[in-house]
């Protein structure tokens, strides 16, 4: 909801700050392809779904999270889908708001109620190889809150306890294995090639289902079965061995991965496994035929389900098992579980359990379960705003890392969404997947990968012209051939434009820098910073070196790990701002914020004014586009991301999120938010001993809470009972000269 700019000015005036409004999601923007009209357009794409289920909003019916594994730690996303309920049917709406309640998922996610209490818990990996338990309950304000309730373990043979083993890349069965009401685990041993049980002893223990997350470990050969890696088939009766602590030492070769879905297909209290495994692209159904604590299998479906489609995707398939349209039956949906080798358009199938009663039988659905309802270029999306058309209204078009063709091959190209809308109300028809035909450009001898586009006029005529990156560090020229105002026509005028060449994955962005009326050039790479090109050439005859003016342009890196940061520059004047800012996406889906100080062009610091932009997060590789698309004063936003789709946010108008004036690192936090008046104010980076001031204000600028507090050490918490009417609120946290601002939700 947009509110008054009243309010907006007067925070603006108050902080004396970069005046940043907060961007909100905004799903509202209809997409249509070939008369589909998408049904989730914004969400964002897929790649890697995991799936699980819980009731997020109080409504007593189990509502979808989708868990995209990311390609690097912290590169993550979660999805949230809220579950109408209608009977018989897939009847889900993409509430993005509820993703904010869930805990830090890494790696894999599993949802099942641990402790018993109607609400589904998280099982998530953690370092070194563990298995996190978050527990769920939920606030007054209905909304979800989680306990960090720490790893399973159990206790060795030698009497020591210690953390159950879970690779990074496999995925366990939680779930009772043996029907005493608690949940245990299924995994694969750290050798990789057995299954261990372990039992949960809450119950033997004298104890409630959940009051511990101790195990003991039942079985290292849980179903005298096998894995060598080499073969789709798992081997039948195997002998075991000898057992020891976590079978380290036990024979066989180890493998990298797999996946476990656990479920009884045949209603006789013995569980069934349905297996992944990273060297094939086929499940392997494992039929139980012994006892509910003593396993053994005793024949395998190795194209499973055999009797319908079976499943194959290409590397290493994930399979989760719950009821997806609401008939009471529970379903399989399959995800690939390695990022960047397998499907990445129909990366979601979904099984249909078609059986009333009986025995387990899926049939196949889609092979695009969600995402089918969403934009999606496969992997990658790098998008900018437009006018193609030459019809007044802002188009998109995207550039994408590629379809995938095979494990090691992408088609690369552009996309194009015209906006078929009005001038206050848009709306997008995505007409091309491969506009300009670039999936058959080469670079050298070699298929283009890996496109990122930028516009701005090179020669002076005043139409926009095209440059994109590719992933070798390439710039390529395209030169619009129609006058200024007309439907674009762009032809290639320069492969490997004036030699220049940053490394890997050149991400340009096209803008006067030092105000000289030429176009000069900002490029983004792998590597997190910034290359800066200045223009030496003359209005209709740009001219830039091979080599940077400045290879470090403003000091600017957003690499958050060692190696990669994958900087995606985009220059904005914001609509309440003169200043022109540096809005830069990076390697984990945030997006950092500069003031672009051209006095420093050749050397120099730019001001960080943000590291996460309105809290956006859009998972992996975030690449950004800003424009005022429907005319009333305020700016849109897309983001795009590694899933292949996009995201769309409005500024609202209101001044959010991480407002920071001064060096310091000063952070705040609020939960739960929303709330009734009452949230706890989490501080951290604080200077100890100094006081902070904590000021509250409606959002016409009346305080309406002030405190004081001196903190004892570097964080604390400050928890507020306020009596408010629903609404906005801002909380100001002052130390120093250092000011944050946050913006609260009053229920």
């Amino acid at each position: 909801m947009k509110l008054l700019l009243t309010a907006t000015l007067f925070f603006v005036t108050l902080f004396h700050t970069f005046g940043q409004n907060f961007f909100a999601p905004d799903n509202s923007i209809p997409v249509t392809e070939n008369n589909k009209t998408f049904k989730y357009p914004w969400a964002g794409g897929l790649n890697n779904p995991q799936f699980g289920t819980i009731d997020l909003n109080g409504d007593n019916i189990d509502d979808l999270v989708v868990f995209n594994k990311g390609y690097y730690n912290g590169g993550e996303s979660v999805l949230t889908f809220i579950n109408g309920g209608t009977a018989n049917q897939v009847d889900y709406t993409y509430e993005p708001s509820y993703a904010d309640d869930l805990p830090n998922l890494r790696q894999m996610m599993v949802t099942v109620d641990f402790n018993c209490d109607g609400i589904n818990d998280f099982v998530t990996w953690d370092n070194p190889a563990v298995m996190r338990l978050y527990t769920a309950s939920r606030l007054p304000n209905g909304r979800l809150s989680f306990t960090d309730s720490g790893f399973f373990t159990y206790t060795t043979e030698t009497g020591n306890s210690t953390n159950i083993f879970i690779s990074a890349v496999d995925v366990p069965a939680v779930v009772d294995v043996n029907g005493d009401g608690d949940l245990d685990v299924i995994t694969f041993s750290a050798a990789g090639f057995r299954i261990e049980y372990f039992e949960n002893l809450s119950i033997e223990s004298g104890l409630n289902c959940g009051d511990t997350v101790g195990f003991e470990l039942r079985s290292y050969c849980w179903g005298d079965v096998s894995e060598d890696g080499l073969s789709r088939e798992v081997t039948l009766f195997d002998p075991c061995g000898t057992p020891k602590d976590g079978d380290l030492v036990v024979g066989g070769n180890r493998h990298a991965g797999s996946t476990i879905m656990a479920f009884d297909e045949n209603f006789d209290g013995l569980i069934e496994l349905v297996l992944g495994d990273i060297s094939f692209d086929n499940l392997v159904n494992l039929r139980n035929a012994g006892l509910p604590d003593s396993a053994v299998i005793t024949s395998q479906d190795t194209l499973f389900p055999s009797y319908d489609r079976s499943l194959v995707m290409p590397i290493f398939p994930a399979a989760f098992y719950f009821d997806v349209d609401n008939d009471g039956r529970k379903d399989m949906l399959v995800g690939p579980n390695t990022p960047r080798k397998g499907f990445n358009q129909n990366c979601s199938w979904f099984y249909k359990d078609v059986n009333a009663t009986g025995d387990v039988n899926f049939e196949f659905q889609t092979d695009s379960f969600l995402v089918g309802d969403m934009i999606d270029f496969g992997e990658g999306a790098h998008p900018v705003f437009v006018d193609v058309n030459g019809d007044g209204l802002q188009d998109i078009v995207v550039g994408n890392r590629g379809y995938y063709e095979n494990t090691t091959s992408a088609k690369t190209g552009l996309a194009l969404l015209i906006n078929v809308g009005s001038q206050t109300s848009p709306a997008f028809r995505l007409v091309d997947r491969d506009y300009l035909g670039l999936s058959t450009f080469l670079t050298g001898n070699a298929k283009l990968q890996s496109v990122s586009p930028a516009f701005g006029d090179m020669n002076g005529d005043g139409a926009l012209d095209m440059i994109i990156g590719d992933h070798v560090g390439k710039l390529h020229y395209f030169r619009n051939t129609a006058a200024a105002g007309d439907s674009m026509q762009l032809v290639l005028a320069e492969a490997e434009y004036k030699n220049i060449d940053i490394g890997n994955f050149a991400k340009p962005e096209i803008f006067d820098v030092n105000g000289d009326n030429l176009p000069d050039l900002i490029v983004g790479r792998d590597r997190g910073n910034l290359q800066y090109f200045e223009n030496s050439g003359t209005t209709t005859n740009p001219n830039f070196s091979p080599i940077a003016t400045n290879a470090n342009f403003g000091e600017v890196n957003v690499k958050p790990n060692l190696f990669y940061g994958e900087s995606t520059p985009r220059v904005v004047y914001l609509a309440y701002n003169s200043q022109p800012y540096l809005m830069v996406g990076n390697v984990l889906g945030n997006i950092a914020v500069f003031e672009l100080d051209a006095t420093k062009r050749y050397n120099g610091s730019f001001t960080r004014v943000d590291s996460v932009f309105s809290g956006i997060d859009v998972g992996e590789y975030g690449h950004l586009a800003l424009a005022d698309i429907d005319n009333d004063g305020l700016l849109e936003m897309v983001v795009g991301s590694s899933k292949g789709g996009l995201n769309f946010f409005q500024d609202t108008g209101v001044v959010g999120l991480a407002e920071v004036n001064g060096a310091s690192n000063l952070t705040i936090n609020a939960y739960p938010n929303p709330a009734a008046g009452n949230w706890n104010i989490e501080l951290n980076n604080l200077t100890a001993n100094v006081a902070v001031q904590v000021d509250i204000y409606d959002v016409l600028g009346k305080m309406v809470y002030q405190s004081t507090v001196t903190p004892q050490g570097t964080k604390d918490v400050l928890p507020l009972a306020l009596s408010v009417n629903g609404g906005v609120y801002f909380c100001r946290v002052q130390q120093g000269k250092s000011n944050v601002v946050l913006r609260l939700l009053a229920q």
